[in-house]
């Protein structure tokens, strides 16, 4: 059963990180949260993300205390491109302790960051427990590339 905590919401002036994630030059006001995703009774994930309220002033009033940002954001907000970027990390003391692991365990995180016009409107990282998560990707050949042949 999938349970949403959060952790941590506070609307503030961004930071020089936050404008570097945000690849924006000036400090805009921003919503920090920080939530934690529970398969069971298990965490899944924790998640990190900024909004840019000078790009999604309705998210001033977003209620994402009982549900995860990035669900209402999907609801809420139309996007038109977005950037993933996929590593492995090791989990840091806070980290391990979000996910019920060891401080220096390997994880799967993942970083993305959503654009509406040029402007980013969220950077979320969502770090899971890397023994408990594996990618596995499947594909087929397009039209005209031979068949599938190497």
């Amino acid at each position: 059963m999938y349970r949403y905590e959060l952790l941590s919401l506070t609307r503030r002036r961004a930071t020089k990180a936050d404008c570097k994630a945000l690849a924006t030059a000036t400090a805009v006001p921003v919503i920090a949260v920080t939530c934690l995703h529970r398969a069971g009774s298990l965490p899944f994930a924790l998640e990190d993300r900024l909004l840019n309220l000078a790009a999604v002033p309705e998210a001033e009033t977003a209620e994402i205390s009982d549900e995860p940002p990035g669900t209402w954001l999907i609801a809420h907000v139309p996007w038109t491109e977005a950037e993933n970027r996929i590593a492995a990390t090791n989990a840091t003391r806070a980290t391990a302790e979000a996910l019920s692991i060891s401080p220096g365990a390997a994880c799967l995180t993942g970083q993305r960051k959503t654009f509406r016009a040029g402007q980013t409107i969220t950077a979320v990282s969502l770090t899971y427990p890397g023994n408990r998560h594996e990618l596995v990707g499947r594909c087929t050949p397009g039209p005209g590339e031979n068949g599938g042949r190497f």
